[in-house]
This record gives structure tokens, C-alpha cells and sequence, in this order.
């Protein structure tokens, strides 16, 4: 977790911004009409999840003993510890951590949806209310809790996405300023993005935008673009494998130091295993029926 907040800071919220990102500009657009349906949509998507999450955990306690973090690692303690971890998030007794906020923003997407049916504002006002309170609990110098803090980054996500394509189009012009901002917090706040949810709010949302904004100024290979999309489209799947691989590696080998040779092996490795689990997966399921069957029904 040391990585994943204190040098990639944009990695955790950032997930979750984009689940709440496409949840308002995908689902949002569609007539009234289809609510319901777009609702029922959201809501199984949801569940899905966290079942998978719990499966993928139970899993975990059959085949070691420990947890990554060292901590004791059997069937009593996960679900001894359940409202730790899934309500306020407790990231150390659990592995595949995030995909509890994105599977909490699904279903909260037909809540979000009626509030969008409202008024163009209701969604940003809930965004920015719920950062507001959480800063604000924060502040007290209380402990933000992991899933709620997440969340928030859904939420501003979901505000976002109800902005016009013209507004995002418009990034590339300026494509330089979210990456120079993000080494300048970076920079200025290195020690305390690991204890800060504002800090790593701010550090997604700049991170998401130095994206589109690089996505609109520059045109890639048709190729790159289709492996890019690739990888978009079996992002949770990535995910997932990536995070399996990372634990047994690091069950194995050990925690190697950042900037390290080592590191630099471990990241080639899990990206080359990522990247091939996700060209498999295509692969097999335009191949292979039942391959596709059984991909929809967990992750569609």
C-alpha cells in the first residue's frame, strides 16, 4: 500500500472516479424512459462484485495463511472482521480491496440517476457535500474511512461525467497543466499522500485529467489505440489478475524497494502477465462460447 499511496497516490481513488466518470456519461444520457432497466443494470453489476470480492477472499484464506501485510489469514478472521471491511474498509485484513467502492457506486447508481432526473446540480451538490464532510471529519484529525473516502472520488467522478464531450475535448489544448500540477502536489506533499483522502482525491482527479487531455491532443497507431481499448474493456479482469500475481510474487520474493532493479522486474513482469490475460481472454471468447458465457456472467 506504501507504493501504491505514497508514489502512485492517483491509483486507488482513481479507479473509482472512473467507475462514477462512466456511470453519468454513459448511463446517464439514455431516455427516461429506460430507467428502470438502466437501474436493474447498475444494481446486478453491483452485486456481482461483491460477491466476486468475497469469493476472490475466500479464496485467498485456502491458499496462505498471511495476508501480504503479514496479518493472520483464515475464514474466522475475514468474517469476524466483515463490518471492518465492508463498511469503513479496512484494506489490511482484505485483498482486492477496491472493487468494494466501485460495486458501493453501482449501486448507487440509480439513486445518482434520480438525482440527475432532478436537476443538473443534484449530483454535483452530493459530490461536493460528502468531500466537504469528509474533509471536514478529516480536519478533526479523525480517521476518513477507506470505502467512504473511495467513494467520494465516485461521486466527483459521477459529477464530471454529466459534463458536456466538448468540455473534455477542450483538455487537449491544455494537456501540459494536470501533469505539471500532479508533480507539483507530488512535490510539495510526497510525505503525506498515504495519510491525506484530500490529497489523494486531488491527485486522481489530476491524474484522470492528464489522461483525456493526452488522449485528445496526441492520435496514437491504430494499433496501440485498439491494444489501449483492449485493456479498457477487460479492466476489472486486468485488475484482478494483476493483484492475484502481485501477491503471490510478493509472498515469494518479498517486498522489493521502489526504484529498485528488483521492483523493476517485478512491475515488467505483472504488466506482461496483465497484458497477456487480457489478449487471452479476447482471444478465447471470440473462439470459444462457453469462454464468453461464463465472462458475461461474472463481469458483464
Amino acid at each position: 500500500l506504501e507504493l501504491g499511496f505514497r508514489y502512485l497516490a492517483f491509483l486507488p481513488p482513481s479507479f473509482i472516479f472512473i467507475t462514477g466518470f462512466l456511470i453519468a456519461f454513459v448511463y446517464f444520457p439514455r431516455p427516461p424512459g429506460r430507467d428502470a432497466a438502466t437501474s436493474g443494470r447498475m444494481v446486478v453489476r453491483g452485486l456481482k462484485l461483491l460477491i466476486l470480492f468475497t469469493v476472490l477472499n475466500v479464496l485467498g484464506t485456502l491458499v496462505s495463511p498471511r495476508n501480504y501485510h503479514g496479518q493472520p489469514l483464515n475464514l474466522k478472521s475475514f468474517f469476524t472482521h466483515w463490518q471492518d471491511i465492508y463498511l469503513s474498509g479496512a484494506g489490511t485484513m482484505a485483498a482486492f480491496e477496491v472493487l468494494l467502492p466501485i460495486a458501493y457506486i453501482l449501486l448507487m447508481g440509480p439513486l445518482l440517476l434520480w438525482l440527475s432526473r432532478r436537476g443538473r446540480w443534484t449530483v454535483p451538490a452530493l459530490a461536493i457535500l460528502t468531500i466537504l464532510s469528509l474533509a471536514l471529519l478529516e480536519a478533526t484529525r479523525s480517521r476518513v474511512p477507506v470505502n467512504a473516502a473511495m467513494m467520494s472520488a465516485g461521486l466527483l467522478g459521477a459529477a464530471l461525467g454529466l459534463l458536456p464531450q466538448a468540455r473534455f475535448d477542450q483538455l487537449g489544448r491544455w494537456w501540459v497543466v494536470p501533469p505539471v500540477l500532479y508533480a507539483i502536489l507530488a512535490g510539495l506533499a510526497h510525505d503525506r499522500m498515504s495519510e491525506s483522502f484530500l490529497l489523494q482525491l486531488t491527485a486522481a482527479t489530476l491524474a484522470v485529467a492528464a489522461l483525456f487531455g493526452i488522449g485528445a491532443r496526441f492520435h496514437r497507431p491504430a494499433w496501440l489505440m485498439d491494444r489501449f481499448t483492449m485493456l479498457g474493456n477487460y479492466s476489472l479482469l486486468a485488475y484482478i489478475v494483476q493483484i492475484a500475481f502481485l501477491q503471490i510474487l510478493v509472498r515469494l520474493l518479498g517486498r522489493p524497494e521502489p526504484a529498485s532493479l528488483d521492483f523493476l522486474l517485478l512491475f515488467s513482469a505483472t504488466l506482461l502477465v496483465t497484458v497477456l490475460a487480457a489478449e487471452l481472454t479476447d482471444w478465447l471468447r471470440t473462439c470459444r462460447p462457453w469462454v464468453d458465457r461464463a465472462y458475461r456472467l461474472v463481469f458483464a
